[in-house]
């Protein structure tokens, strides 16, 4: 050959291969669609699922993926193919990302073998097969710890052989179970029981911004099986919502300050900037932004980025609203997926939601957003089969099967739901019973937000039972709102009365046990129906997690905590619990001696005939916080289940957080009311 020829191929060979070797694939995790047996809805059924594959540049440089192929061809290519994205869009050298693909069928079918190839900006290519199966062990949640630079991964075990981890990996590092330091599992043991939970601590150490990418990957074996789980999500913060839909909030400070009895921090509201900010200043409430154009070019509706970038990461934006029920509309989930990019672009320190209506579009659309939502409204609310002219009864039980749909479909993707309050769409509005019910079945399975729909201002006077009974709700569930933030679902609680049903959250310190009752009847007709409740007795039982010693067992109330009669036989606990309501809730574990953190931040919200109005934000502890102490010149003075209280006498006012346990925090500063 040649020798000028020999050398232009060696330089070219060498090109090929240095290219190669500046991208690493690893295997992928396929998720596949599921769907409700109980509930069956009249949409095409999705046989594909969600691929997360995580691709490391091990470039000098940084790089970008080009293009991705399935099988040889580009996902356009492809009529089940819905989406696709990498993030982050560009790979620093050493930095790993993830490809998320979404398809309803061939080639990405369950049971199915693809290949996935992966090419850079650069040239690198790599490529992987697989196999579409979703595997027994799941990443069922990846939440920020209390401990900074700590993650909480929750794996949970569908299959029947126990499953041992063996790896943990985020993003470029890796741990090995049992040997690295900074991986501990709670409890001690690193293997996930069938049909159990382990919690992973895994202790990073690095100071992560708001929404940082993570991409989690977990290895484990079952028997002879490998397995691997993982996805690609970004922070979201340690918070459980409690939010509303009122476009009239923003303008009623009478409104807001009735909201936060409600224990409503966050609201869906229209861009009025300027009074969105002061009702964070005043209430402390934070807004669900619907930042859409209304005309022009973009399109309706498109995200207004600059109206987005102007506020990147203020502090009175929860979230941005990518989109209200786009599967019931039709509206392309690949379209919602460049709306939710459009977000994370121009705001890159704010979570995008996306609410969804029907359980056909959870595993399609859900996980294209930083939280997947969904409404489904069950008393007096008919539900009418999507696309379809059919209309049945809608039974309460549908509260927490179209939750845990959600949550199969989507998980460890953050999840919020709406729940039943009062509103004029119905031709009558929810009982109180059915209102509990509902919020508490989205708790228990798995919620880490609730809001409702609705309240707006002159609510408590145009639908006095349904605020007077979500009240109550918030008061008790405040008192273990840390624990319902923490906590994981898992299995039934056995029961010897059918009508009665539950389950647990699962946390490090302790379990909350949710048992509703579902002994109840409906009229004849979908419309206008009459849902009437009967009390139910039994005996409930379940097994404590082996690293949660029985320390207390206390019915949880709007009061607070009161103990419970129970029995142990080994890790089994029984309760005998006579139900009148819709629900009741059980705290057992550790006894909490943590006090909550010192509020922050309380300011006069505002001033009327009665007195001045001082409002605070929430403060965080391990537990939840169940009232507060007001102190008036240093001295004991009031208490109040709400952050929002009525300054009827001059002087110097200090708030003071406490737990259903009593474990009070320091005072808060001094704010002077003057009259």
């Amino acid at each position: 050959m040649n020798p000028h020829r020999m050398a232009v191929f060696l330089l070219c060979l060498a090109a090929v291969c240095g290219a190669a070797a500046d991208i690493v694939l690893e295997p992928p995790v396929f998720h596949g669609a599921v769907r409700s047996a109980l509930y069956r809805e009249k949409w095409p059924e999705d046989n594909g699922g969600v691929v997360y594959c995580f691709v490391r540049n091990t470039g000098a440089a940084p790089d970008g993926v080009a293009e991705l192929l399935v099988n040889g061809k580009a996902p356009g290519e492809g009529p089940k193919f819905s989406w696709w994205r990498v993030w982050p869009e560009s790979l620093a050298p050493g930095e790993t990302g993830c490809v998320t693909l979404k398809a309803t069928g061939a080639p990405l079918a369950k049971g199915s073998t693809a290949e996935l190839a992966v090419v850079m900006d650069s040239g690198a290519r790599d490529s992987v097969s697989f196999v579409c199966e979703t595997p027994a062990l799941r990443l069922a949640n990846v939440l920020p710890a209390p401990e900074p630079g700590t993650l909480l991964l929750y794996l949970r075990n569908d299959g029947k052989t126990p499953a041992e981890v063996r790896r943990v990996l985020l993003n470029s590092r890796e741990w090995a179970a049992g040997t690295d330091a900074g991986l501990a599992a709670v409890g001690g043991s690193h293997t996930v029981p069938p049909g159990g939970l382990r919690i992973l601590e895994l202790a990073h150490g690095e100071s992560l911004p708001p929404m940082a990418p993570l991409n989690v990957r977990v290895l484990a074996e079952a028997g002879d099986s490998q397995l691997r789980v993982g996805a690609g999500i970004r922070l979201t913060e340690a918070a459980f919502p409690i939010g509303t839909w009122s476009s009239d909030m923003i303008q009623s400070p009478e409104g807001q300050r009735q909201a936060r009895r409600l224990g409503i921090d966050a609201c869906v509201s229209h861009t009025d900037w300027p009074a969105q900010e002061a009702m964070f200043a005043s209430h402390h409430i934070r807004t669900l932004n619907i930042c859409a154009r209304q005309a022009g070019d973009p399109p309706q509706k498109e995200p207004d980025t600059e109206q987005v970038a102007a506020r990147a990461g203020a502090a009175h934006i929860a979230a941005w609203m990518v989109r209200d029920e786009p599967d019931l509309h039709g509206i392309p989930a690949a379209r919602m997926l460049d709306h939710a990019l459009d977000y994370w672009r121009h705001d890159p320190d704010t979570p995008a939601y996306l609410n969804l209506m029907s359980m056909s579009g959870f595993n399609e659309y859900g996980p294209a957003a930083d939280i997947a939502c969904m409404d489904h409204y069950v008393m007096h609310a008919p539900n009418a089969l999507p696309r379809t002219g059919i209309t049945r009864h809608a039974r309460l039980e549908e509260a927490l099967e179209y939750t845990d749909q959600l949550k199969r479909n989507t998980e460890p993707v953050r999840m919020w739901t709406w729940a039943q309050l009062a509103a004029p769409v119905w031709g009558r509005q929810p009982e109180g019973w059915g209102v509990k019910h509902q919020f508490w079945s989205h708790v228990m399975g798995g919620a880490k937000g609730i809001l409702w729909f609705k309240y707006g201002p002159g609510y408590e006077r145009d639908h006095p039972d349904q605020i007077r009974t979500a009240e109550n709700i918030i008061r008790a569930f405040n008192t273990v709102r840390a624990l319902c933030f923490y906590g994981e679902p898992l299995g039934a609680l056995k029961s010897d009365d059918p009508e009665i049903t539950g389950r647990l959250l699962v946390s490090r310190d302790a379990v909350v046990a949710v048992v509703l009752n579902n002994n109840y009847t409906t009229g004849l007709l979908p419309f206008r129906s009459n849902y009437s409740l009967k009390s139910s007795s039994g005996t409930v039982s379940f097994a404590m997690p082996s690293w949660i010693p029985l320390e207390q067992a206390v019915t949880v109330t709007p009061a607070g905590f009161v103990p419970v009669e129970h029995t142990t036989d080994g890790e089994s606990v029984s309760l005998r619990v006579s139900m009148n309501g819709a629900a009741r809730v059980f705290l057992l574990g550790r006894r909490d001696i943590q006090p909550p953190e010192t509020p922050a931040r309380v300011v006069i919200a505002g001033r009327d005939d009665k007195g001045a109005t001082l409002s605070w934000p929430a403060p965080c502890d391990n537990y939840g916080v169940a009232a507060y102490e007001i102190l008036l010149n240093g001295e004991p003075a009031d208490t109040t289940p709400f952050p929002v209280y009525t300054a009827a006498i001059p002087g110097a006012y200090t708030v003071r957080a406490r737990d259903a346990a009593g474990n009070a925090s320091p005072p808060t500063e001094p704010v002077l009311v003057a009259f």
